[in-house]
């Protein structure tokens, strides 16, 4: 199946209205609200996403669902940036604001030139962290993932990632590739060099991997090294544990 072409056909027919752009964007913004519904169940979610659906007819509605579908078997079928691909087949890339997506394929040759020795640092450490402040659609974070199954480890284990971006297109971009990819990671939609955090969103495999456990238990151990003193040790769990005992390589803004 050709899921590039038909999802940039659906999309085609739905810009007969408004532009392709904007369809492309209402898309990414509906699909995102879905997503995060099953875990936040927000009122305001439920409001946007009436907002945004009602602006398309009832017989186009259908067809919103039928492009999430068609995300989801295109990630299924091979791991990849599919919403970055259709992204400049629809040409929607902006040449002004350099706004252009890396090729999955130099993602993944990024990741593997990264990630070398990663097997080392997730039997020592347990899991690993990986900060992306720019992150588009999220494929730099899913070739991250893609490299640590070629190590043999499982991402929602193992690996936690921090994606953040100015553009809220991109943000709902990467929350769902990530989300559907089950890559636990946390969705920040701001400008990472002011420090800026204007919403943030966790995706399906924080909540999968128990993250939240590990993350409560970090700040446990942190709080108890803060209350002896740097000069006394504290015990640490071995090595093969879920608790994490790393400092966090995560976004200052992040808050768990």
């Amino acid at each position: 199946m050709d899921h590039k072409g038909e999802f940039c056909s659906i999309i085609g027919k739905l810009a007969w209205k408004y532009n392709r752009h904007e369809v492309f964007s209402d898309f990414c913004e509906i699909a995102a609200l879905s997503l995060r519904q099953a875990f936040e169940r927000k009122t305001e979610n439920e409001e946007k996403y009436l907002t945004l659906i009602n602006r398309y007819e009832p017989a186009e509605q259908s067809q919103f669902a039928e492009l999430l579908a068609i995300t989801v078997s295109a990630l299924t079928d091979e791991p990849r940036d599919f919403l970055g691909e259709c992204f400049h087949e629809l040409e929607l890339h902006n040449q002004y604001k350099g706004q252009f997506f890396t090729p999955f394929s130099v993602s993944r040759m990024m990741a593997k030139m990264s990630l070398t020795g990663v097997e080392d640092q997730i039997r020592e450490h347990g899991f690993i962290e990986l900060n992306e402040p720019t992150c588009g659609a999220g494929g730099m974070v899913i070739a991250a993932a893609e490299e640590i199954k070629q190590a043999g480890f499982n991402p929602v284990n193992v690996f936690f990632a921090v994606a953040q971006d100015v553009d809220r297109k991109c943000c709902n971009m990467a929350y769902i590739q990530l989300s559907l990819l089950a890559i636990p990671a946390a969705v920040i939609w701001g400008n990472t060099l002011l420090l800026e955090c204007r919403e943030e969103w966790l995706t399906a495999g924080y909540y999968l991997g128990a993250w939240p456990e590990r993350f409560h238990w970090r700040r446990a151990l942190n709080s108890v090294k803060t209350i002896m003193g740097e000069g006394q040790k504290v015990a640490q769990p071995a090595a093969n544990t879920s608790i994490p005992v790393e400092d966090s390589a995560g976004q200052l803004l992040f808050n768990f």
